[in-house]
């Protein structure tokens, strides 16, 4: 899900970081407002590595802006978070203030908004800021604490933020539920991503150019929208992108044929869906027991490298699934949109997959870019075509095609 995360200036802010990690680590999409108060407890850079999306500028018409900018995050944002809002955030957004970015948002926003609040416990109770409280309520925002507990100033009443847990709870119970997916909630998921390598040597090897970000992104899709747990098998990713994308799954790392094959064996038995989203070789060398010299080679001119065919990883497990198993492959094509479409069918049948997902291997989509485009084919199902888009972008459009029905 798409979250506006606004930092208000609390103290509390200063837990924000932690809090906009969990969301992170959830599933979700971040972007960050820090208001003018909010930037004196926590700094832009912190919550920029957490999200991995720039802070975004208080002044609605700030110069980093550009355009009707001022209103796009309320165009982007599918529910809003104000962690740590204080009794000034609050009155000024009752009064229907738009006189930053954060307000501005918030009043072009139709959406869920979560007020979190912290404050003084003396503030808490003054007659006004529960009026204001009061007001937003009946006008359908909601709440989350204060709870009780001893405050920044030394004084102890209700005034404290609540606990990260008690937020995403409230959160997920108000919107999480209503974007599970039948066919994927409470499954067991599996996913490949990633390259794969083969041994020209003992200090060489040949890689293919797949970037993981596509299987990944699925796998914290399938996370969001319900899957009871979710494994990655990931391959030799760079460290930015396993950092990024797999902090909140469990991991079992990968580098050649042998060792994906072996790990499949202990995994997919446990699972209930296998993402076959990994570019897995076709074929592997057969490397010498010593590294190849370069005198050698020229010597030689030419080097020949002993290569065998990999066995099939779809087709095999897609054999012995049980019938309450799913098997969802990806095929990446080159050629026509008929040609692409045509071969990932036939692979389908081939593989025994219960869906295919084929993308193209065109200029600035594909392996090693952060655009996709595909086509989803589902036995005696219409093939539906999504993309170009950022592959962050479609993973939820292609887990909501596959699951919408249980």
């Amino acid at each position: 899900m798409k979250i506006c995360v606004g930092i208000s200036g609390s103290i509390a802010a200063y837990r924000s970081v932690d809090f906009v990690k969990k969301l992170v680590e959830a599933g979700h999409e971040i972007r960050c407002v820090l208001t003018r108060g909010g930037k004196e407890f926590v700094s832009s850079r912190a919550l920029e590595t957490i999200s991995g999306s720039p802070v975004l500028a208080e002044d609605a018409f700030d110069t980093t802006h550009f355009s009707t900018d001022h209103i796009s995050t309320a165009r982007w944002a599918e529910a809003f978070i104000v962690y740590g809002a204080s009794a000034n955030f609050i009155g000024r957004l009752e009064s229907g203030m738009g006189d930053d970015f954060l307000t501005l948002q918030l009043l072009a926003f139709s959406g869920t908004v979560l007020i979190v609040p912290a404050m003084n416990p003396t503030m808490w109770k003054n007659p006004m800021v529960a009026r204001n409280v009061a007001e937003l309520l009946s006008h359908g925002y909601s709440f989350c604490g204060p709870v009780s507990g001893r405050v920044a100033c030394g004084e102890t009443g209700i005034g404290h933020i609540a606990p990260d847990e008690e937020i995403l709870q409230q959160f997920n119970a108000k919107i999480g539920a209503k974007n599970f997916l039948p066919g994927l909630s409470g499954k067991k998921v599996l996913i490949s991503a990633g390259p794969m390598r083969t041994q020209l040597d003992p200090v060489r090897f040949i890689q293919n150019r797949s970037s993981g970000k596509m299987g990944l992104s699925l796998a914290k899709g399938c996370k969001l929208l319900g899957a009871a747990s979710v494994t990655v098998l990931l391959g030799p990713v760079s460290g930015d992108i396993a950092n990024l994308y797999a902090s909140s799954f469990k991991v079992t790392r990968y580098e050649g044929p042998e060792d994906y094959q072996n790990s499949l064996e202990t995994l997919f038995p446990e699972c209930d869906i296998f993402f076959s989203a990994a570019a897995v070789l076709d074929f592997e060398s057969l490397p010498p027991e010593r590294k190849i010299e370069r005198s050698a080679l020229q010597e030689m001119k030419e080097l020949s490298i002993r290569i065998r065919s990999v066995p099939d990883v779809v087709a095999r497990f897609g054999a012995k699934k049980s019938a309450t198993q799913k098997v969802i492959a990806f095929a990446a094509e080159s050629g026509t949109e008929s040609e692409i479409v045509a071969r990932a069918h036939g692979k389908m049948i081939k593989k025994s997959a219960d869906a295919m997902i084929a993308n193209p291997v065109w200029p600035g989509l594909g392996p090693d870019s952060d655009q996709n485009q595909v086509w989803i084919l589902k036995p005696d199902k219409t093939t539906e075509k999504l993309g170009p888009a950022d592959k962050t972008e479609l993973s939820l459009p292609i887990l909501r095609s596959l699951f919408e029905e249980s």
